[in-house]
């Protein structure tokens, strides 16, 4: 159908082809002025968090490789440190090193004479008591080689006593060894018969 003949002739299908592009041309001139830059703006925006927040989760997992290595190299001290505290079943055995390392120092042993053991939290702890006749330096030297190969135990008490009038350097040495162990199967608080002689 014709629309207008003069001055261009015009027909129907060519009105709304120029209505079509009109309107196409205002969408865009929408799309440009009015949401489209927000959207783009926003659309920027997300995709930055996105990267943000995936950086931030491949710190957190390193993170949290840090945090179990460092865990796990506390299990192992742990670990480590609870397998050498020695268990009750060595008393005797430790009774006798004493006895070893005394006559070792150069000092007369005069006695061991071990203690009923008793309970403190998680330990069992036993005072050994131990006689000797000697020099105080050797004495001295005494406690630093057995403090060396035993570390889970405290000198609790020292007495070191030489008569003034006396020719002699040696002295009346007398001491007490608080030791700590874990409890074994059968540990009951008793006294190991371990005893010097003069």
């Amino acid at each position: 159908m014709i629309l207008c003949r003069r001055p261009w002739l015009v027909y129907d299908t060519d009105a709304l082809g120029a209505a079509a592009v009109l309107l196409l041309v205002a969408v865009g001139a929408w799309l440009v002025t009015g949401p489209g830059p927000r959207v783009w703006q926003e659309h920027r925006g997300s995709q930055a968090a996105h990267a943000a927040a995936k950086s931030g989760l491949y710190a957190d997992l390193a993170a949290l490789d840090d945090y179990q290595r460092g865990v796990g190299a506390l299990q192992s001290t742990l670990t480590e440190s609870v397998a050498a505290v020695p268990r009750f079943e060595r008393f005797s055995a430790i009774l006798e090193e004493i006895a070893a390392e005394v006559r070792g120092a150069e000092l007369d042993l005069l006695s061991v004479t071990p203690q009923p053991s008793q309970r403190e939290g998680a330990y069992l702890v036993a005072d050994v008591h131990v006689g000797a006749r000697g020099s105080s330096v050797n004495f001295v030297c005494f406690l630093d080689a057995f403090a060396r190969r035993n570390p889970h135990h405290a000198l609790r008490a020292c007495r070191v006593q030489r008569q003034p009038a006396s020719a002699e350097a040696l002295c009346e040495l007398q001491w007490t060894l608080r030791f700590y162990f874990l409890p074994g199967d059968d540990a009951v608080a008793l006294r190991p018969e371990v005893e010097g002689s003069r």
